[in-house]
């Protein structure tokens, strides 16, 4: 297995891991026993039924960890690390003091016949610059989140476990985006995020994936699910820790996040302007009474796609349409 063979292999060692299997019906954890029962530090939870989504999962997973330890890391089961990866992110953390310190990330396919890191050619991601955050969320949204500047993923970044514990983020059950939801709020919460200078994760391109075999279903179910991510973004406002924030630029941080859903969860895997419309004419008709605010977040968001010029022109007034 890849993934804890990178991490055994970690030079940085003072660590735990916690494993949670979500009732699986392979022999996952019989070679997890088999081959890493001896090292104390990987630690085994099993589901008692199966929780089905992976947020949960990482709900559990977080709240299993030791109360000594300082920092959070999430790995994917089926990605992997470079060897210095955890040191690098664990000396930026303690020399930046920021609640969330990240580094660039390599990406393979299937194809490349991945077995530990470092005996295949890599691609690389597109290189973030090392720089610290601006401490403004509306900056944070409108730059970092939509410009891709801070990707909406959970691994690659190390997070305080302090910061995750106080501000009580988690990954809400809105399925398929809690991963989104999940950044949202911290780019909400965190008072300092750092990017720094390097490259350790290595992310497994699964062309078998949902988003990849049938994106247009998978466009349905994350239509199904604005409503629930604005409800999560309006808990995530309502929260004291957050300080003074306009209700005016809290629309506009929500219609931000709903307009990188749109792209990176739907029109990134094929979707036409076409079927896009015909989702939404579905949701609006199945909808006896449409929310005022949900409607007035995704008519800006929809707006903020159509500037991007990910639409064409002549859709526009269609569009609009759409969300009277």
């Amino acid at each position: 297995m890849p993934c804890l063979n990178s991490i055994q292999l970690q030079t940085f060692q003072d660590f735990e891991v916690i494993i949670v299997d979500d009732k699986s019906t392979d022999k996952t954890v019989q070679i997890i026993r088999e081959k890493y029962g001896n090292d104390r530090r990987i630690k085994l939870y099993r589901n008692f039924k199966n929780v089905g989504y992976g947020g949960g999962n990482i709900n559990r997973g977080m709240s299993l960890i030791s109360p000594d330890s300082k920092y959070v890391y999430m790995v994917g089961g089926d990605d992997a690390m470079v060897e210095n990866n955890i040191k690098i992110l664990y000396e930026g953390a303690e020399k930046s003091q920021a609640d969330i310190v990240m580094m660039n990330s390599h990406y393979f396919t299937e194809d490349q016949n991945f077995t530990v890191p470092g005996t295949l050619p890599i691609t690389r991601s597109a290189v973030l610059p090392p720089r610290i955050l601006s401490d403004n969320i509306l900056d944070r949204m409108q730059y970092d989140f939509i410009g891709l500047q801070y990707p909406a993923v959970d691994w690659a970044k190390l997070y305080r476990r302090d910061f995750l514990e106080n501000s009580k983020i988690y990954f809400p059950r809105v399925l398929g985006i809690e991963d989104f939801l999940f950044n949202f709020a911290q780019l909400c919460l965190a008072k300092k995020i750092e990017v720094i200078e390097g490259c350790g994760y290595i992310y497994r391109q699964n062309p078998d994936s949902v988003m990849h075999v049938s994106p247009k279903r998978h466009a349905q179910k994350t239509i199904d699910c604005l409503s629930d991510a604005v409800a999560f973004m309006e808990e995530i406002f309502s929260l004291q820790t957050i300080g003074e924030l306009s209700r005016e630029n809290q629309l506009i941080c929500e219609a931000h996040a709903i307009s990188y859903i749109l792209q990176e969860r739907i029109i990134r895997y094929g979707t036409t302007i076409e079927e896009l419309n015909g989702i939404l004419l579905d949701m609006t008709k199945k909808s006896s009474v449409i929310d005022p605010e949900l409607t007035r977040v995704l008519i800006q968001a929809l707006s903020y796609v159509l500037s991007f010029h990910l639409y064409r022109k002549a859709d526009r007034k269609d569009l609009f349409q759409l969300v009277r």
